[in-house]
């Protein structure tokens, strides 16, 4: 890759029930070379969000990828570590 502008395509496919957890497929392909990955997690959502940080890490750990760039902007767009849930100002009670 060094020095060039590649195009990478991400496929991240729908979570599905496997045995005893929730599985989550995705791929990334670049430079006409395809990998293909599985992921679980307890429920869909997570397997969901474990994908998308397995993509985040695979790209920002490539071996002279650098400087990525999304729609123009800095970064690869998908996430790098869990954020916690925005505090919106409501509050559940339980009696």
């Amino acid at each position: 890759m060094s020095g060039q502008d590649q195009h990478v395509s991400i496929q991240i496919g729908q979570p599905y029930e496997g045995e005893n957890c929730f599985c989550c497929e995705y791929a990334i392909s670049l430079g006409g070379q395809t990998e293909e990955y599985s992921i679980c997690g307890l429920d869909g959502i997570q397997a969901l969000q474990l994908a998308t940080y397995m993509v985040s890490s695979a790209l920002n750990n490539m071996r002279d990828a650098k400087n990525w760039r999304l729609n123009g902007e800095p970064g690869t767009g998908f996430p790098t570590e869990p954020s916690p849930p925005a505090n919106r100002g409501t509050s559940i009670l339980a009696e």
